[in-house]
């Protein structure tokens, strides 16, 4: 799968995710389905990231349970640092310049300016409205 192809898919998952429904397991294992695989880490790098076991991991991408209401606010919180950073890595291979993440938090290795990110975002919503058309 190309680079923009995946970024497209990267900023749908970031901005589905205030909507998820923890409650639809479904719904829940097919995004940890879709982070998984569109961001390529292992079962164990997500049981790192969620600070669980690989075996809940795997529970949670067969759809056998979802995360505890106690965690999903922090299990929301790991799903967004993890595709910020993938997005953040993809557009940064794509254009040359880093993309300010949804935390705030900025690599300046590559930004050349803001401009340039606004300029970033302007195209890939526009790839996104091409591709639906």
């Amino acid at each position: 799968m190309n680079h923009s192809v995946r970024l497209i898919a990267i900023r749908r998952l970031l901005a589905a995710l205030d909507e998820l429904d923890f409650d639809s397991i479904y719904e829940f294992s097919e995004t940890i389905t879709y982070v998984r695989d569109y961001c390529g880490l292992s079962a164990k790098r997500l049981a790192s990231e969620f600070k669980t076991s690989e075996s809940t991991i795997s529970r949670w991408v067969k759809g056998m349970t979802s995360p505890h209401p106690f965690a999903r606010d922090a299990v929301r919180g790991s799903l967004h640092r993890i595709l910020d950073a993938e997005q953040n890595s993809l557009a940064g291979e794509i254009s040359g310049i880093e993309v300010e993440t949804r935390t705030g938090d900025i690599d300046t290795r590559n930004i050349t300016s803001s401009i340039a990110t606004q300029t970033l975002n302007e195209m890939i919503d526009e790839e996104i409205q091409r591709r639906l058309d």
